[in-house]
């Protein structure tokens, strides 16, 4: 499903205020682009996306950590001890020992700079108290392109076509 109109500019402003090179703005801009980054900075807040609703969020950083956290132990979060070097260097031996499944060229499936998930939360402005709806992101974590690459792979073996996706819309026209 693509994303709507105001999605898009929703995205683009928020990457605009984080990360938009000021020279190549005219001054008027630059210097919008300058003062929100220095209030952003100044008041220790963060720009994120809305759950719903195709907005923006600025609010105070330590109150959305304090979400996050009390979300985390609400639902019986512990702290793991946890050796992730040793977790990488087993996932690369995994790769590089299956033979029956991965072709010979297996180096695209490493992560070079693999991360542990992040968790974060976007706030759900259309609810009183603005609870946090919890996202894990597994991008760039050791198994993250081994995933995706047996996912397509057990998709071809088994020969499976959903009968019910559509992989865009004029799919639904057809």
């Amino acid at each position: 499903m693509g994303l709507s109109n105001n999605e898009i500019a929703s995205s683009q402003c928020a990457q605009i205020i984080k990360s938009y090179p000021i020279e190549r703005a005219s001054p008027k801009t630059s210097a919008v682009i300058c003062s929100l980054r220095r209030k952003i900075r100044d008041n220790n807040l963060c720009v994120s996306k809305a759950d719903k609703g195709n907005s923006i969020v600025i609010q105070d950083r330590s109150g959305n950590d304090n979400k996050v956290m009390t979300f985390i132990n609400d639902n019986s979060g512990k702290k793991v001890t946890f050796n992730f070097q040793n977790y990488c260097a087993s996932v690369r031996k995994q790769i590089k020992s299956c033979e029956f499944v991965i072709d010979r060229n297996h180096n695209y499936l490493i992560s070079m700079n693999p991360r542990l998930p992040r968790l974060y939360g976007l706030p759900k402005i259309h609810k009183s108290n603005i609870p946090i709806r919890t996202i894990v992101s597994f991008i760039s974590t050791p198994t993250y392109r081994l995933c995706q690459y047996l996912d397509k792979w057990f998709k071809n073996a088994a020969q499976f076509r959903p009968r019910y996706s559509l992989s865009n819309t004029s799919d639904l026209i057809t």
